[in-house]
């Protein structure tokens, strides 16, 4: 894998295994955004789910879901057209959601503690990333639009599948958004061009999508997915650049502490200051 050598990991057949079964991991712990502003209309945004506290939220972009009623959401399991979705009962965002695009969405606690499709991450895998002036191996994870398997009926539930790529951190001085500290830039595709024969899906639909730390063997002996860290949340895409543009988890646990008051001393003790 010509990725990971450009991150100076050897590539292994046991590498491309974790990616398969990392992937498995993380998509677990996502969903699908069936939106409906209109009847008729449908589009498609990821959610990673996440719980701190008593409270099962969601992590997305706000441009997906700002301009929509509760009720006009639906957040769906992975590859499931029949699970029961889960109910949406409150949509929070910033004020300037153009320059912080994050949104957190509060599921309902009862259905969601007895869903069985649906994990979610708890706060210790929620990190800050320390860029470097080298590459840094993440996984971008969520729901492309163009592989979703719509019905006739725009009305019923489509089939949408969890997508993943293996890919690197931009360095700061190298990406577009350079002298932006609240987003981190990501190469979509690889930049080294080891993807270009077999393409990638458009990132339309992929907004609100998890950006993790993949935890790769030279840190960790033994490997588990359950070392990896949650670290940003997918908001855009420049194509020219072939860059991801995706906003740190820290702003989206700010925005959950100033308007969820009550879970701002738990998020405190991770993640300090926050406001």
């Amino acid at each position: 894998m010509k990725l990971l050598e450009r991150a100076g990991i050897r590539a292994t057949d046991a590498a491309g295994a974790a990616a398969v079964s990392f992937h498995e991991y993380v998509s677990d712990r996502s969903a699908a955004l069936l939106l409906r502003e209109q009847p008729g209309m449908l589009e498609i945004g990821s959610v990673v789910c996440v719980k701190i506290g008593d409270r099962y939220l969601a992590a997305t972009a706000a441009h997906n879901v700002q301009h929509l009623d509760p009720a006009r959401i639906e957040v769906v399991p992975a590859g499931e057209k029949r699970a029961e979705a889960l109910r949406v009962c409150r949509i929070r965002y910033p004020s300037n959601t153009k320059d912080e695009d994050v949104a957190c969405l509060e599921l309902d606690p009862e259905q969601c503690a007895r869903a069985r499709r649906v994990r979610f991450v708890p706060l210790h895998q929620l990190a800050s990333i320390t860029e470097q002036p080298t590459p840094v191996v993440c996984f971008l994870q969520g729901y492309p639009a163009e592989n979703v398997e719509r019905p006739f009926n725009s009305e019923l539930r489509p089939l949408a599948e969890s997508d993943g790529l293996l890919t690197l951190v931009i360095p700061p001085p190298m990406r577009r958004a350079a002298h932006d500290p609240r987003v981190i830039g990501i190469e979509y595709p690889p930049h080294d061009g080891s993807l270009e024969a077999v393409g990638l899906p458009h990132p339309a639909g992929l907004s609100g999508g998890a950006v993790w730390l993949f935890p790769t063997f030279p840190e960790n002996q033994v490997w588990s997915p359950e070392k990896a860290r949650l670290v940003a949340i997918e908001r855009g895409w420049w194509r020219e650049e072939k860059e991801v543009i995706a906003t740190r988890i820290e702003i989206w646990l700010r925005l959950v502490a100033t308007q969820i008051p009550e879970l701002r001393s738990t998020i405190e003790a991770k993640f300090s200051p926050v406001a």
